[in-house]
């Protein structure tokens, strides 16, 4: 039976009094709020408190209690759920008032006074007891730590703690934990004695007014310590005016506003809240039915809320309070998981809900598809010190966006290409809805450090959805980031985990450790089988996931139920703690990285092993399964449909996927390896498939031949083998030249002489100009450049990516441009060069069509590792803007400048001294500029082969389609001079910088620098490239392809540089030390690669194979001269252009702040 004690009410007002008009809402305290109530409505009910879920649910409630019944509260039903009125709940907290004054003394100075107990209503009452006395009540999490303890009583200068008699074993631990410290610990009672005692008390007194008492602090929450320890965040009277106030937020015309004021109701409703009191979240929950129309329910205290709780009170509910809705559930994530995945009738009764409110971490998305389709999903996110943060409840289709309530002012500032801060800027105006204006009043930008990603939807600019927090980003050891918290939601939304956490600071690849269920944990020994049962959710976050985020069965582990994952008052997983306890066996997945795959074995990989070496079919065979994981990941094609002579990196794979396909290949091979394998002698157990022979063999066909020729070999004496590596050569250098000429015939053979168009013939027209690759850093300055050339009327940016716009704009932003990507001369298209009209509509290729005079080509993928072959998307991006040009009905055709690469000639200096010999040609024949139809000048590296093929594809264009051509050889690209723009740290020579600080050496004998800036380049290309404007009629184009090198034409010895460089760190007390290349490449060396921090501070050991080249080099042959006259004439810039020098060393230096 429902009892009601509402009938006894200790309230010394006079009617009088209540006669006049109740203050505003924002201005009122709690104690005078709850007075105020208990007086108007003494038997109104505030919360509906379950004991116990061994409900019978087949009896009808017994009525209330007539206002005649008893005052002292009787004891219910063990079935029964207690009902709290206002005047009971006035009761019990000017009884606890007078108890603590008894036992502690009133303060008169906002002593902090320390809380522990179970999840109960004395959390309430003990807080507006506490402010009645005086006290800011500090709520402690029973879940910290011994340091978690320490750390707050310390930081809160406590000396005086209450707690729960449930709880005097925890209490008497933390008293013994502060030493000599005073710690004055007494007991507080059962919430139902303290109902029995406050029958016969008085009123405390308390009148204080709100101008006298908004600052006052009355409240102390804290952080859960996921960094660190736990933070206290101190409230005051003014945070609760917040949560007043929230109610007068103007609404948005038929939108809803998404805050606490959704829980209020006009008919007095429920809604069940299973947050612990001591969070903010349940302290709010069970303060909102005082100053907004509902009534709380909460769970059991003595056990933590789940799916199968929560479901149990919906059914009391809905069948023993008919006339009463429960209109909402305000709860933790993994709840609403549980309710969705587990529970039969879950969905069937969130379906009678009007809304499912959620707050402390992100809701698995296949749950929240599911729950949408029958109810209205509103997700709150803030802080301790910020509140939630007001927005508007969402569509459901949009259930996982947030939309700010534009009232509030949310600011949504850039941190990289895709990720926005949420920030708050101080405004007095907006103080009476900011809770961080009372938090932290003399923070004037609050950065909360929450990241979010705009709606792809065009029309929905203003949705934003979480996608983690800056502290979660995971820096792998190649540079690359990603924020993990989107596919750990996405994981464990699998019905047999709890929990996810993605690592790999440092790593150069990301691991999984996943969390069981309790109920399952205990039947998962085989931990192989476990992850089989998971794996299509890691498969469908690694769709989700950038590529170097994705994750391998080999870098998979399970918890033990025997250390389950740390976990804050909120139910979320706290990371550094969790990661912390599982650093042995994280690090034991990374033992193997440089293995030959024997963990990969173990993992169910029996299907990869190699059945029959001496058989090329079931050796391909085998390499197409060994393909089966890594092709996957990138959404590739099936192995099966992927033909023999494919180039797999066109197919998306990266250098993450290649080292998982050479494990898989050595776990596939390890029977075959070792003495007396095969036909012959056999390869022996040392020999591996590394990463470099899959770039090397880029195909299935070339994949098999090789491990079939290893598996196979004969043996070979020293001499053979000299005679046998020296003739591998030459079929290499010839096979290189033959596999450039093949894709330069197959890209040119069709192209034959186009008839005119018609004419255009404004000879006094601006410039309209296509460019491609603008977003980064020579795009954007191309863009800046153009953009103050007068003459330029109007540019089209091609880029491959959706976001390209978001992308410029924030490009321009880092470098304090002043430029807009509104600017009503820019137009960006989303493009691939190598389809159809670039994959365009036909109108706005037309477009395209008619008006550009100017092609500037930018784009090019950036990868030294891989072969020629895998660049033929590019290369066919080349064939593509040709046909663009040729097939313009302007007159002169566009002009086609392509940013070529001085690695299309890097192999120059060997060839002419091939050709003429070295004692015949004593100095260095300068590269000229002109194009070279010999493949043997590209270095030898896919990238220069790849830009080496464009060169001649445009030189066959120019003699067959008659259109003009301009390549510029580009050679290394320095830091800008001007503007807030800044050297990407993460090239060679930042590197190198950093590195050798770390050090305390830096080396000598480096090539000869010839670097241009980039905002210099910017204006070198542009003067280059920009058409004249000249007399008609229009002449004609020239037959002639224009090559110019773009170098500094005055180098100058790296060691002009060293002393520079000497003196900028000397000043900062680090003195660099002078040594030879290969002695510092030593020093790089004996840096551990799976230390972060060293890897970190010493970036260089992630690319010692490039200085080691260098090195085997000499600089002589890396610094090649180059003839620049063509340059020099055309170009202003370019003729005025200073040598390097320590000046601009310095500015450098001060870019990157090392």
């Amino acid at each position: 039976m429902v009892v009601d004690h509402s009938t006894h009410v200790n309230i010394g007002i006079t009617d009088a009094a209540l006669a006049r008009p109740l203050p505003l809402y924002g201005q009122r305290l709690l104690p005078h709020i709850l007075r105020d109530e208990a007086k108007i409505d003494p038997r109104k009910p505030v919360a509906l408190l379950f004991e116990t879920l061994d409900l019978d649910l087949s009896k009808s409630p017994s009525p209330s209690p007539s206002p005649s019944s008893s005052s002292t509260p009787s004891s219910t039903s063990s079935s029964s759920p207690r009902e709290v009125t206002t005047a009971e709940l006035y009761n019990a907290v000017h009884a606890t008032a007078w108890w603590i004054r008894s036992k502690l003394g009133h303060s008169d100075d906002f002593e902090t006074l320390a809380y522990i107990g179970v999840s109960d209503l004395r959390y309430h009452v003990m807080h507006i007891a506490s402010i009645l006395c005086g006290y800011k009540l500090l709520c402690i999490s029973i879940r910290n730590s011994d340091a978690g303890y320490l750390s707050l009583l310390e930081a809160t200068s406590c000396t005086k703690f209450v707690c729960t008699s449930e709880l005097m074993a925890r209490g008497e631990h933390i008293r013994s934990l502060v030493g000599d410290r005073r710690l004055e610990l007494v007991q507080l009672t059962s919430y139902q004695a303290i109902c029995a005692m406050s029958t016969s008390v008085k009123d405390y007194p308390y009148d204080k007014t709100f101008a006298e008492a908004e600052n006052d602090p009355i409240l102390i929450c804290h952080t859960s310590g996921s960094t660190g320890a736990p933070k206290p965040i101190t409230l005051t009277n003014g945070n609760w005016a917040v949560v007043d106030n929230l109610r007068k937020i103007p609404k948005t015309a038929g939108r809803k506003n998404q805050d606490w004021s959704l829980l209020g109701f006009q008919n007095r409703d429920f809604f069940i809240s299973s947050f612990p009191p001591f969070h903010a979240t349940g302290m709010i929950a069970g303060m909102l039915p005082l100053m907004y129309n509902s009534i709380v329910v909460f769970p059991p205290p003595d056990r933590p809320a789940t799916g199968e709780s929560c479901l149990q009170m919906m059914r009391y509910l809905h069948r023993h309070h008919p006339r009463k809705r429960l209109r909402g559930l305000l709860v933790p994530p993994t709840v609403i998981e549980e309710l969705v995945v587990e529970e039969d009738q879950g969905l069937s009764y969130a379906s009678k809900l009007d809304f499912v409110m959620f707050t402390g971490g992100p809701l698995a998305p296949s749950v929240g598809d599911r729950l949408s389709e029958v109810t209205d999903i509103c997700q709150l996110i803030g802080s301790t010190e910020t509140g939630p943060i007001p927005g508007l409840v969402p569509s459901r289709k949009d259930w996982a966006y947030f939309e700010w309530q534009p009232f509030y002012k949310v600011d949504m500032e850039p941190r990289s290409e895709q990720d926005f801060e949420l920030v708050l800027k101080q405004d007095p105006a907006l103080r009476w809805i900011r809770t961080v204006a009372h938090t932290m009043p003399h923070v004037a930008v609050w950065n909360s450090s929450d990241l979010y990603r705009r709606h792809p939807d065009p029309d929905k600019p203003d949705l934003w959805r979480f996608h983690g927090r800056a502290d979660d980003v995971v820096v792998l050891s190649n540079g690359e980031k990603f924020n993990p918290v989107p596919m750990e939601a996405i994981i464990q939304g699998h019905p047999l985990l709890k929990g996810a956490l993605y690592y790999g600071q440092g790593r150069f690849q990301p691991a999984l450790l996943v969390e069981p269920k309790s109920e399952v944990a205990g039947d998962k020994n085989d931990q192989d089988a476990f992850i089989h049962q998971i794996w299509p959710s890691i498969e469908r976050a690694n769709r989700e996931a950038p590529q170097h985020a994705r994750i391998v069965r080999d870098k998979m582990a399970v918890a033990s139920p025997l250390k389950p994952f740390s976990r804050a008052a909120k139910g979320t997983v706290v990371r550094k703690l969790t990661l912390k306890d599982y650093a042995e066996e994280l690090e034991a997945l990374y033992a193997d990285s440089d293995g030959d795959g024997a963990r990969m074995e173990s993992h169910s990989q029996s299907h990869t092993l190699l059945a029959d070496p001496q058989d090329i079919i079931a050796v391909r065979d085998f390499v197409r399964k060994c393909l089966d994981g890594p092709l996957s990941q990138v959404q590739a094609p099936a192995p099966a449909s992927v033909s023999d002579g494919q180039d797999l990196f066109s197919l998306g794979l990266d250098s993450l996927q290649t080292m998982e396909l050479s494990k898989r290949l050595n776990a596939g091979l390890r029977a075959h390896l070792g003495a007396g394998a095969g036909a012959g002698k056999g390869i022996g157990i040392e020999t591996k498939i590394s990463p470099r022979h899959i770039y090397a063999h880029p195909t299935v066909a070339g994949l098999a031949d090789l491990i079939y020729g290893l598996l196979n070999g004969r043996a070979e004496s020293d001499s053979d083998s000299t005679k046998a590596a020296h003739v591998q050569n030459e079929n290499e250098e010839l096979g290189r030249e033959a596999i450039m000429t093949g894709l330069i015939d197959k890209y040119t053979r069709a192209w034959r002489s186009s008839v005119s168009g018609s004419s255009d013939g404004d000879a006094d027209r601006g410039i309209t100009v296509m460019v491609t690759g603008t977003t980064g850093s020579l795009g954007t300055y191309l863009l800046l450049s153009l953009l103050k050339n007068g003459r330029t009327k109007h540019i089209y940016c091609l880029n491959r990516t959706e976001d390209a716009k978001d992308r410029q704009q924030r490009a321009f932003e880092r470098m304090k441009a002043d430029a807009h990507v509104d600017d009503p001369r820019l137009t960006f298209f989303r493009v691939d060069l190598g389809l159809p009209k670039f994959g365009l509509p036909a109108d706005s290729f037309d477009r395209l069509q008619r008006e550009t005079d100017w092609i500037v080509h930018n784009a090019w993928k950036v990868d030294f590792n891989q072969t020629v072959r895998s660049f033929e998307g590019p290369i066919a991006g080349v064939c593509g803007l040709v046909d663009f040009a040729k097939s313009s009905p302007r007159r002169p055709r566009p002009r086609l400048q392509f940013i070529s690469s001085v690695s299309s000639v890097g192999n120059w200096s060997a060839i002419v001294d091939d050709s003429k010999g070295k004692s015949l040609c004593p100095v260095p024949v300068p590269v000229p500029e002109t194009a070279m139809t010999d493949p043997r000048v590209a270095q030898h590296q896919g990238y220069g082969e790849s830009k080496h093929v464009a060169e001649q594809i445009l030189q066959m264009a120019v003699q067959e389609c008659k259109i003009q051509a301009i390549i510029l050889r580009v050679g290394q690209v320095g830091g800008p001079l001007q503007g807030g723009g800044c050297w990407n740290k993460i090239e060679w020579l930042p590197s190198l910088i950093q590195s050798s600080k770390a050090l305390g050496l830096i080396p000598t004998g480096l090539p000869d620098v010839n670097w241009i800036p980039v905002d210099s380049l910017a204006d070198i290309v542009v003067e280059i490239g920009m058409p004249m404007p000249i007399p008609m009629p229009l002449a004609q184009p020239t037959d002639d392809l224009q090559v110019f090198n773009l170098v500094n034409p005055q180098p100058v010895p790296w060691a002009d540089l060293v002393p520079c460089i000497q003196a900028w760190f000397e000043a900062q007390k680090r003195p660099l030390q002078c040594v030879p290349l290969r002695l510092w490449i030593k020093s790089l060396q004996a840096i551990d690669v799976n230390d972060a921090e060293q890897v970190k501070a010493v970036p260089a050991v992630k690319i010692v194979g490039f200085f080691e080249a260098i090195a085997d080099a000499g600089p002589e042959s890396l610094s090649p001269s180059y003839v620049t006259r063509r340059g020099i004439s055309c170009s202003p810039t370019m003729a005025k252009l200073a040598p390097v020098s320590p000046d601009w060393m310095r500015i450098w230096l001060g870019q990157w702040n090392f």
